[in-house]
């Protein structure tokens, strides 16, 4: 910096070999303390500082995960209702039922101080474990829900998942939270198994954001709020965490959920690499980068006593977001009402015999996929808990065979960037074997991750028969399901504030 330079009339290109990434920052008219510090702090984003000491942050040791890093780990998970299923995992000694959810990346535990969270005798308490610590940052975060929102302290335990260790893992401490469906007590922490590349792109817009505006202030010759410095301080810490699946080494690892109702489904850690078996699986190329996503398209009611041939949605294209932590199957509000009145319509559907009605059909990722009307009709009592959820008239009572049974689909509007969005929930995993597999794909690089699906014979392992459904002979009955239980991923709350979402 020369002497009395007050202005840095540059642009500056840093370029990352891995990932292969060009950063471009025009930094026309920025003070030139101001240029350095946003280069170092893109710089130090990545590690590239680390060995100079300019990147150094305050971060607890990393130690490797206790167990074979191949072994794989198959672990029940109980069922409640048919709406919430949890496996136990310890965190600082203490065991605790976690929902294990593909649809967020972090680590949620529900602490003993939560004075406000509803059975809180049975959660987390830092004070009986000798390795907790909380970031000398002291950062708090919130998480909002589907139905309530929690608020979080940045914290450091040992966590035991079956024969899987590691230590000094971080998680959110919860310490307050507006959830109502914490009165269940079924459950104290969700396990995010989501893609844990979204942690760091999250950090790396977060802290290219609040810089920005900050230098912006700067630029015109004022102070910037401190809040921008406090959101790119944040940014900061949190891109240099690593999720449990990054500290566990999981790079596989798979969803099943038993048909029978109240039967336990199993999540399995280090699967098989489902490659191995072509016999039994179907790839199903991943959309998008924040979630377990994928392109789903021409979603029809087809088949039944009736013969219903009916398209629902997606001639143009949807986003389907793969998630085990959402109770039900999610539509926009139009294909609920639709599907609602071609149904109460159906002369010859009778909920004493699900096979009477038509399948729901639908071409996920290229693939042609068929759930049974199991999945979308149910027998339900209680309401919805308070949220941003719709739901459609449900009663399938008008017509006189058509009683004691009703729509099971929650509806939202949200538009991804590949079309309306849907969720298929727990329903598709009473189906399917899923099997999620990271790839090798980097932070900002395209996706190369995947989905494999095998249909899912009655004791939950993969089978040869394909994804589409054959109808069934026998006689099924509607499952029962009380909705005040139901279970929403903590993404959904701000995506239906916004009314869209990047999938």
């Amino acid at each position: 910096q020369a002497s009395g330079l007050r202005r840095a009339q540059v642009s500056v290109s840093v370029s990352f070999p891995k990932p292969n990434l060009l950063v471009h920052i025009d930094m026309s008219g920025m003070a030139a303390s101001s240029t350095f510090r946003c280069v170092v702090s893109v710089l130090a984003f990545f590690g590239v500082l680390q060995a100079s000491g300019l990147g150094q942050l305050q971060r607890p040791p990393r130690k490797a995960s206790v167990g074979a890093e191949g072994q794989r780990f198959s672990q029940v998970m109980n069922n409640f209702g048919d709406l919430q299923y949890t496996a136990t995992i310890e965190v600082g000694g203490q065991q605790l039922e976690g929902v294990l959810d593909t649809g967020s990346f972090e680590l949620l535990v529900f602490s003993s101080r939560c004075g406000s969270c509803e059975g809180a005798h049975g959660f987390y308490n830092d004070s009986a474990s000798a390795l907790y610590r909380r970031h000398p940052a002291n950062l708090t975060t919130k998480h909002s829900f589907g139905s309530g929102d929690t608020w979080s302290e940045l914290a450091y335990d040992e966590v035991d998942i079956g024969p899987l260790k590691v230590e000094q893992q971080y998680f959110w401490e919860v310490t307050d939270a507006a959830l109502p469906i914490l009165k269940s007590d079924r459950f104290q922490a969700i396990v995010g198994v989501g893609p844990p590349a979204t942690l760091k792109r999250e950090s790396w817009t977060m802290m290219v954001t609040s810089e920005a505006e900050e230098l912006a202030y700067e630029a015109m010759g004022g102070a910037s709020p401190s809040e921008y410095s406090e959101r790119t301080q944040f940014a900061w810490i949190m891109g240099q965490q690593q999720t449990l699946l990054d500290r566990l080494h999981v790079n596989t690892f798979s969803v099943c959920l038993r048909r029978g109702a109240g039967e336990p489904g199993q999540f399995v850690w280090r699967d098989t690499d489902p490659r191995e078996q072509p016999e039994k699986f179907t790839a199903i190329p991943v959309a998008g980068a924040a979630h377990w996503g994928a392109q789903l398209q021409s979603m029809k009611l087809e088949g039944g006593s009736d013969g219903t041939a009916l398209t629902l949605a997606c001639e143009q294209g949807c986003g389907a977001v793969v998630d085990s932590g959402t109770s039900l199957i999610v539509v926009p509000t139009d294909v609920g009402r639709m599907a609602q009145e071609v149904i109460n319509e159906l002369p010859n559907a009778n909920c004493s015999d699900l096979s009477s009605f038509p399948n729901l059909n639908f071409v996920l990722g290229g693939v042609q996929f068929s759930l049974p009307p199991e999945a979308y009709i149910m027998q339900i009592e209680g309401e919805l808990p308070p949220g941003p959820m719709r739901w459609a008239a449900r009663r399938l009572g008008y017509s006189t065979t058509v009683h004691d049974c009703e729509l099971a689909v929650m509806t939202m509007d949200v538009e991804s960037q590949l079309g309306p969005m849907f969720i298929l929930g727990m329903p598709f995993f009473r189906e399917f074997y899923t099997t999620f597999q990271r790839g090798p794909g980097s932070v900002f690089a395209g996706s190369k991750r995947s989905i494999y699906v095998s249909r899912a014979d009655d004791d939950c392992e993969p089978t040869a028969q394909g994804t589409t459904l054959l109808q069934q002979q026998s006689r099924r009955q509607p499952r029962r399901i009380d909705l005040s239980s139901v279970v929403l991923p903590h993404w959904l709350g701000a995506a239906a504030n916004k009314g869209s979402i990047q999938i």
